[in-house]
């Protein structure tokens, strides 16, 4: 199965998509900021990553773009409590396979992460 790594400074929320993640049989990876996250991802190499958009230190935004820099295969769901239009269309050109709003619908992520 694959790695995914989620990355959310909501620890309640990382603690949902990590168990859900591993019922069904992925290896899951978590980081509580975008700095965490990408220093997990250069070691890990997850073949999907989850991330928040809101994050006080480095953004999803920016964590969507640095990782798709060292991995453009690399799959990238983003999230957010607080979806504009303006920040879908930022996420999908910046090469986000797909964007989820919270609170987090199970059957969606399940989809998504098949897609």
């Amino acid at each position: 199965m694959f790695k995914v790594l989620s990355i959310d400074d909501d620890r309640i929320i990382l603690k949902l998509l990590d168990e859900f993640l591993r019922s069904e049989g992925y290896t899951s990876l978590t980081a509580k900021n975008g700095e965490e996250g990408l220093t997990i991802f250069k070691r890990e190499k997850p073949q999907v990553v989850i991330v928040d958009v809101l994050m006080p230190d480095i953004d999803g935004l920016e964590v969507l773009k640095e990782v798709k820099g060292m991995d453009p295969e690399v799959e990238v769901i983003v999230m957010t409590g607080f979806g504009d239009m303006d920040m879908v269309i930022r996420a999908l050109r910046e090469g986000a396979s797909d964007f989820l709003q919270k609170p987090i619908q199970i059957d969606v992520l399940k989809v998504a992460l098949k897609r």
